[in-house]
């Protein structure tokens, strides 16, 4: 009878064990289909083509999407997906083909946008890349920083971002232009005191502003940065290496905003590099590519004429290039205005026709629209955090002043 007893109380204990240590409880029922048990909510939905996210609503109101991570909470440094108005079915379209998950990401939430009760959930599907390789290396990129500016604390929003790259362990920060408003000594001596804060070599190029709507002083932007108009940094990689090449303006004038020599030394590096990856730094964006949201940016305030042609045509022949630039200071959310606005690649059918093009927002005092007009944000500071790995890189943009990152500026490339 005790051996007995014995018995009974192991078969009664081993579903308790089995659950605490699978967190499976065998009584439930094991054909019951995961996917339709999420149906039960109020909302669901799905990811679909062009990572296009459908969204079905039960309940008439308004919801709130957000990245969970493994645990079923929010991820804390992610910024909310969107807000919806649902009565049935609706679409988010903002992302485009190159957008991803974070690595951390389970799922999305779709929660109350009143309440902020949990509605249901969304799998991630192929939204989520595979992460199961680590970043070599990672690296900040800033653009349009413009030290000195009236009605913006652009000294405070370049530390705050300097910081955050800090605390993400980059081994360097990439600026593409503008780390002045005006160009005068003071406003670079400030910048000098204010990148010495980073615990990692910062790098700049030159843009417009930094010219004071004369031709820059080349002296005077070495003593500060340390740098010339146009330089290489080259970072080890698993055998190969990685070549940052920064192009510098030398006149505010769109017509010949560089030196001849220092596009045909761009040309000569792209040459000798074409088989390893290469990251170039410049301040002036392709008009035809990312950086002119639906072509509303001054005209005649970008690159034009025989160096624009030539540049071009550079991405277009070193498809192995990653063109990062500035200049127009656009938010990283107007990408729901233009597929292109961010990230841009040609392609002929299915085959690659040039390089990347990726355009970074201002640091200080990016611009917002609605889709048909500027609005500066004396609020905002934006840019990115690249993680690099051998065969592709991934583009977080951050939000600085709410100190999270952007799911519509998360990308692949």
């Amino acid at each position: 009878m005790h051996i007995k007893n014995k018995i009974l109380s192991g078969i009664l204990y081993l579903p308790l064990f089995l659950i605490g240590c699978t967190g499976v409880n065998p009584f439930n029922d094991v054909n019951k289909d995961p996917v339709h048990e999420e149906d039960m909510s109020n909302v669901s939905g799905a990811i679909l083509e062009g990572n296009r996210i459908e969204v079905r609503s039960k309940v008439s109101g308004m919801y709130v999407l957000k990245y969970e991570g493994t645990d079923g909470m929010i991820l804390p440094d992610y910024a909310s997906i969107c807000t919806l108005t649902m009565n049935g079915i609706s679409y988010y379209d903002d992302f485009i083909d190159v957008n991803i998950a974070p690595e951390d990401a389970c799922s999305i939430g779709v929660y109350d946008y009143f309440e902020g009760g949990r509605q249901g959930g969304i799998a991630l599907g192929r939204l989520k890349p595979d992460f199961t390789r680590t970043p070599t290396y990672s690296f900040g990129i800033l653009s349009d920083v413009h030290v000195g500016k009236s009605g913006i604390d652009a000294e405070s929003d370049f530390i705050r971002a300097l910081d955050f790259f800090n605390s993400q362990n980059v081994v360097m920060t990439c600026i593409c232009g503008d780390i002045t408003d005006d160009g005068t000594e003071y406003q670079f001596s400030k910048y000098k005191e204010l990148q010495s804060q980073s615990r990692t070599p910062v790098y700049t190029t030159t843009g417009n502003h930094d010219c004071t709507r004369n031709a820059i002083d080349p002296q005077m932007w070495e003593k500060y940065t340390g740098r010339q108009l146009v330089f290489e940094q080259s970072v080890p990689i698993n055998g190969r290496t990685d070549h940052f090449l920064f192009l510098g303006m030398s006149d505010w004038d769109f017509d010949a905003a560089y030196l001849d020599e220092h596009i045909s030394w761009l040309g000569k590096k792209l040459e000798e590099y074409k088989n390893e990856r290469c990251f170039v730094i410049t301040h002036l964006f392709f008009p035809d590519r990312a950086g002119n949201l639906n072509d509303i940016y001054p005209s005649g305030n970008w690159l034009c004429g025989t160096q624009l042609e030539s540049l071009k045509e550079m991405c277009d022949t070193y498809h192995n290039s990653i063109w990062f630039s500035g200049h127009s200071h656009w938010e990283w959310q107007l990408q729901k205005y233009q597929d292109r606005a961010n990230i841009y690649r040609k392609y002929n059918g299915t085959e690659p026709a040039s390089g990347w093009c990726v355009h970074i927002p201002a640091c200080g005092c990016p611009i917002t629209s609605d889709g048909e007009s500027r609005e500066h944000n004396n609020s905002g500071s934006e840019g990115a955090l690249v993680h690099v790995y051998e065969d592709h890189i991934d583009i977080l943009g951050v939000d600085f002043k709410a100190g999270k990152f952007l799911p519509i500026a998360t990308y692949r490339l």
